[in-house]
């Protein structure tokens, strides 16, 4: 707990409760984000650890929907600060699987973080909080509500352990949406998301993580 690091990711869970502050570990993982603010250099928060970093930093909810979101949806870079984004064309697919949706209002008046990717069907995806360095912004903070590292088989797995609970079929992803179809992988080259992140953490972590507190706040 003394030490420090250049990077932290906080995956994604199987949540089930109705609210994010009423899973179990919620006092072990608001420890853990609040341990990482002054020990992280950069910190990437992946599907519901991400609603998570936003309840916990910014008291933004993610209020559970009637329907899943469960599918590939297009979206589309908005603003990009710090070229987390760069490597992704304007406009590419990537997988959701998930019921809840970060409240899209909130995040716009939140002035600390930057709405980098956005779909029209499935609301924020991408959010950086950036801090500045030498040679310009780095991404100090990463929210990525999609699932850019899925395997091609990932949402069909999900869709029959979840089909008894009424999960939907996922949108545009089998072939005509019938599930006796072999899924096509679109999404591949968006993977590369995660190396973007590695490369700019990477240019902008200190030589001595000692000295991070002066670019963390």
């Amino acid at each position: 707990m003394d030490k420090k690091y250049d990077g932290m990711v906080l995956t994604g869970v199987n949540a089930r409760c109705p609210e994010l502050t009423d899973e179990d570990f919620w006092g072990e993982i608001t420890a853990v984000l609040d341990w990482s603010r002054p020990h992280v250099f950069s910190s990437l928060f992946l599907c519901w650890g991400g609603m998570a970093g936003l309840k916990h930093f910014y008291d933004i909810d993610s209020p559970r929907g009637k329907t899943k979101l469960h599918g590939v949806f297009e979206h589309k870079t908005v603003q990009d600060s710090t070229g987390l984004l760069e490597v992704l064309p304007d406009r590419y697919p990537m997988p959701l699987s998930r019921w809840r949706r970060p409240d899209l209002h909130a995040i716009r008046a939140c002035p600390d973080l930057e709405i980098a990717s956005l779909s029209k069907e499935a609301g924020a995806n991408v959010l950086v909080r950036s801090a500045s360095y030498a040679d310009g912004f780095y991404p100090k903070e990463v929210y990525v509500f999609s699932h850019p590292e899925y395997e091609t088989d990932a949402l069909e797995k999900e869709f029959m352990r979840d089909k008894d609970s009424n999960s939907p079929v996922p949108k545009n992803y089998f072939p005509d949406d019938n599930p006796n179809r072999k899924p096509l992988n679109t999404w591949r080259h968006t993977g590369t998301l995660y190396t973007k992140w590695v490369e700019k953490v990477y240019a902008a972590t200190p030589v001595d993580l000692y000295h991070l507190n002066g670019l963390n706040n």
